[in-house]
This record gives C-alpha cells, sequence and structure tokens, in this order.
C-alpha cells in the first residue's frame, strides 16, 4: 500500500511538472536521496520558501518524520542555480 501511495505520488509530481514546463514556466527539480528516507519529501513546499530579493526561508517542521527533508543537498542545488542573497532558518 505504501508503494502504491509513493508511485502516486511521483506520478503526480511528474504530471504537475510537465503542466508547468508545458506553460512556459522553468522548473527546477532536485532530486531525492534514498538516505534519510523521507517518502513526503516529493513536495517539499512546507520547509522552504523562495522570494524576489534572493532570500530563503527555511520553516520546521512539526512531525519529527518530516524534520528530515530539510537536506542540505537541495539548497546546494538551488544556489547553483539561483542568487541566495539570504537564508533565514
Amino acid at each position: 500500500a505504501d508503494q502504491q501511495v509513493s508511485e502516486k505520488a511521483a506520478a503526480e509530481f511528474d504530471r504537475f511538472v510537465s503542466v508547468l514546463s508545458n506553460a512556459g514556466v522553468q522548473v527546477t527539480v532536485v532530486e531525492d536521496t534514498p538516505e534519510p528516507h523521507t517518502p513526503d519529501s516529493v513536495f517539499p513546499n512546507n520547509w522552504i520558501s523562495f522570494h524576489t530579493d534572493g532570500t530563503i526561508f527555511l520553516y520546521p517542521m512539526f512531525a519529527v518524520n518530516r524534520r528530515l527533508e530539510r537536506k542540505p543537498h537541495v539548497l546546494s542545488a538551488i544556489a547553483e542555480k539561483f542568487r541566495v542573497e539570504n537564508t533565514i532558518d
């Protein structure tokens, strides 16, 4: 059952990327890491936001299992592609 949910979430994500790309929106996808296992990280909108002045805000996650979603490689990938002036954690 968990595998089916993960597959459906991944398919939904892929469709969303496709819809945005087809509409002319530039989409940046950062691949997840197998460890630590974070099955809900396919949609990272809960722990990070981006602002036009180059600021990134990082938010705490209430659920312990979701806190692991804040992976440094995501921030590194963003910094490689976009101007990051300030990070507020």
